[in-house]
């Protein structure tokens, strides 16, 4: 099918091709997009004002990945929950279905636990 003009083609297709055409080209009832970010400071879409110390905060947030350093304290953290913890929670339930299982006589050997 050869393409006259934009217009022409979203009259005769289906209301979902229109929809979905219509949003490719920008804004959903046909409008151009805007960007967002050329707002900052001022009335955005919806007329509301920014907050800078928000964007900014905001800002500070997103960009953690490029303040990050290794400090002893951060290692020992990550040591901690990434050894520590689930070894804790191992020997916590491996005592626990020992506990049971003595408790409830099976002491043939079979161990059907962890």
């Amino acid at each position: 099918m050869l393409l006259r003009s934009s217009t022409s083609v979203l009259r005769r297709a289906p209301p979902a091709i229109r929809v979905a055409q219509r949003r490719m080209a920008g804004g959903f009832d046909g409008r151009p997009r805007t960007d967002h970010t050329k707002h900052v400071g001022g009335p955005n879409i919806i007329g509301h004002t920014q907050n800078m110390a928000i964007e900014k905060y905001a800002k500070y947030k997103e960009d953690y990945h490029m303040r990050f350093k290794w400090t002893p304290q951060r290692v020992r953290d990550c040591l901690l929950w990434a050894v520590g913890f689930p070894l804790f929670l191992y020997t916590l339930v491996k005592t626990e279905q020992i506990r049971v299982d003595q408790q409830n006589g099976r002491t043939d050997g079979k161990k059907d636990y962890l």
